[in-house]
């Protein structure tokens, strides 16, 4: 057995085996999510950053105190940019 070696694959081919899918054909999980346009994208990626900040600020105190000696407010997250505030 000593010298035996398994057979290479590639990525494709491993992935084809297990899934029995064609790999060569885009993979779409979530379409409504995936294929969003940008603007959209955005606009929840905002909304998701803005709960974020609310949550840890009122929620976990650690947080709450970085925030505070940050100066940052989480009323006044506007746009995703505000994140290098954080």
């Amino acid at each position: 057995m000593k010298g035996d070696r398994i057979p290479a694959f590639s990525l494709g081919s491993c992935k084809r085996f297990f899934t029995g899918k064609d790999m060569s054909e885009p993979m779409i999980f979530d379409p409504q999510m995936e294929t969003m346009p940008r603007a959209k994208m955005r606009e929840l990626q905002l909304e998701r950053l803005k709960w974020a900040v609310r949550y840890c600020y009122d929620r976990v105190p650690f947080y709450h105190d970085r925030l505070e000696k940050a100066g940052v407010d989480p009323d006044k997250i506007r746009e995703l940019s505000d994140i290098q505030y954080i």
